[in-house]
């Protein structure tokens, strides 16, 4: 009922929930892919919010890590409660209404909750707007792209892609480390509770002053090992915390794509992106993020489809996936998407280079070159 209009370009694999990959001619029309155009890979139908339902969005940032009393209490509640295991062998569509009703019930006028056991505080969008915008160019990829060329040599489980599962954007947010900043700027605030460290009116920061501030973090608290998403459809990931915080690591809390508002498609109003990782990290449609101790639970995490396994094993069964790492970085990945037969001599320079961009360095990388005659059928 409230799917967002697709453009008719795209090739469907599947429209409930949709998944619709880049037809191969466009992936290299032009550098950055137009929002209509970028593939869409869905677990769930698109999250709706109406007007007043985005007036009251609050996107949750949990910091109980940082209070130990908090904490304690937290672990003391879970144990009693049995260690409910919430992860979930297989995807479960949920109904649209789904994401309405849980900022229904979850979303309030107040900034900060400092419950028993949580220490969360709520920032709207005008907040994190409010923040430094940073733009940055990157590229996503579905893990499960180009499965549909394994399977002409063994069969494969899952969406059979072409190679279009993959699509370049332009992104413009808040760097990470900045909305997790005014997170604890809020609730240093809060006169409710405190953190373990001094209160103190923060104004805006200088880096090497952000930079002093997340030393001091990681130091005071070394069980701080991941941050975790979760989406407004329910879907849940982690990343490592020195990639989330690292202030060079250019991950963002987007809410502009190409420079537009983000399509629903793709996560509005705000999602994750952190480049050089696998696009399944990118969490779309972000609804709460968390300082934790662990990865993420859940599917999409620590299921089969999101681990890296040895390329010695045929079989899922002959490993134990509890000890096999999760997908984070991506590889180096290739693919053709045009072929021509030439029968003429193909000038090419004598000289040439290539810069790769470190900051304000660049590395200049020369070859040789000369003219090289191509037979009829060789590219």
């Amino acid at each position: 009922e409230h799917e967002p209009q697709r453009n008719s370009q795209l090739i469907v694999h599947g429209d409930t929930p949709m998944n619709a990959e880049v037809p191969q001619g466009v992936i290299t029309e032009r550098y950055l892919t137009p929002n209509e155009l970028f593939y869409i890979r869905h677990h769930h139908p698109v999250p709706y919010l109406s007007e007043g339902e985005l007036e009251e969005f609050r996107l949750e940032v949990d910091l109980t890590l940082m209070f130990p009393d908090a904490l304690k209490k937290r672990k003391r509640a879970a144990a009693e409660e049995g260690g409910v295991d919430d992860d979930e062998e297989e995807e479960e569509a949920l109904p649209a209404t789904t994401a309405v009703d849980i900022v229904r019930r979850e979303t309030t006028d107040t900034t900060t909750t400092s419950c028993s056991n949580s220490v969360v505080a709520k920032l709207s969008l005008d907040q994190i707007k409010s923040l430094p915008k940073v733009e940055l160019t990157s590229t996503l990829q579905c893990s499960g792209n180009r499965r549909g060329g394994f399977n002409g040599l063994r069969q494969t489980s899952g969406t059979p892609w072409g190679q279009g599962a993959i699509s370049t954007a332009k992104w413009g947010g808040a760097r990470l480390i900045d909305v997790l900043m005014l997170a604890m700027e809020q609730v240093s605030k809060d006169d409710q509770t405190s953190p373990d460290e001094e209160k103190k009116e923060k104004k805006s920061s200088s880096l090497i002053e952000t930079l002093h501030s997340l030393q001091a973090l990681i130091d005071n608290h070394p069980e701080l090992q991941h941050l975790r998403f979760e989406s407004l459809d329910g879907m849940l990931a982690s990343i490592d915390a020195n990639k989330g915080l690292n202030p060079f690591g250019d991950v963002i809390v987007a809410y502009e794509m190409n420079g537009e508002d983000l399509p629903r498609d793709h996560g509005y109003p705000l999602r994750v992106i952190v480049p050089g990782y696998a696009a399944v990290r990118n969490v779309k449609w972000l609804k709460k993020l968390e300082l934790a101790e662990e990865e993420a639970e859940g599917t999409w995490q620590r299921g089969l489809n999101y681990k890296i396994l040895p390329p010695t094993v045929l079989d899922a069964k002959e490993v134990d996936l509890n000890r096999m790492p999760g997908l984070s970085e991506e590889c180096v990945f290739s693919g053709i998407t045009k072929v021509e037969n030439l029968s003429h001599t193909v000038p090419l320079p004598t000289t040439a280079f290539e810069e790769e961009i470190f900051g304000s360095m660049s590395m200049p990388l020369p070859f040789a070159g000369s003219r090289t005659p191509l037979t009829p059928g060789e590219t």
